[in-house]
């Protein structure tokens, strides 16, 4: 856990970064290994007549083989890690650009929000009202709700009344 729906389990991609170290640490062991059976064959060959060392020689390349396919099948098993791990990263990496995005993008839309709120105070200018609501979030179907609601308190009471007088002297 912990990695939320559709994200990175980060547990699961340190679990995977230690697979893969123990499996490089494993293959080059195996790889060493390889080379000091190949130290053997040629120290058994100096020691023991031609049919002894034949005898082992052939006995030491049937473990070789069997390394090196030991080996080969690790690195297959490495190379299939390592692509997970960097699928898992690169995926990492494009959700973190997105909140970047939506971070970047909520924060110029608050620092126009408080420009025009700061107008908007300032001038007392019913024209930003439209840009505040959209900048604030507010649908569309809540814009018209929030412009009726405006409407009705300017025009009950004294300032729908003030507001009335001053339509009809411009």
């Amino acid at each position: 856990g912990g990695g939320g729906e559709g994200g990175v389990d980060t547990e699961q991609m340190s679990k995977l970064t230690r697979e893969l170290a123990r499996l490089e640490e494993d293959n080059g062991r195996q790889k060493w290994m390889i080379g000091e059976k190949d130290k053997q064959i040629k120290e058994v060959q100096g020691r023991y007549q031609a049919s002894e060392a034949y005898r082992l020689q052939e006995k030491l390349q049937e473990c070789m083989e069997a390394l090196e396919v030991a080996a080969n099948l690790q690195a297959e098993q490495l190379q299939y890690l390592e692509d997970n791990a960097l699928k898992k990263l690169e995926a990492m990496d494009d959700q973190m650009a997105d909140v970047q995005d939506d971070l970047d993008t909520k924060a110029e839309h608050m620092a126009q929000l408080k420009t025009i709120m700061k107008s908007y105070w300032e001038k007392g200018d019913e024209a930003l009202v439209p840009i505040l609501v959209s900048l604030a979030g507010f649908s569309h179907g809540e814009a018209e709700l929030l412009k009726k609601a405006r409407e009705k308190r300017a025009n009950s009471g004294f300032g729908g009344i003030a507001l009335g007088l001053g339509r009809f002297a411009g």
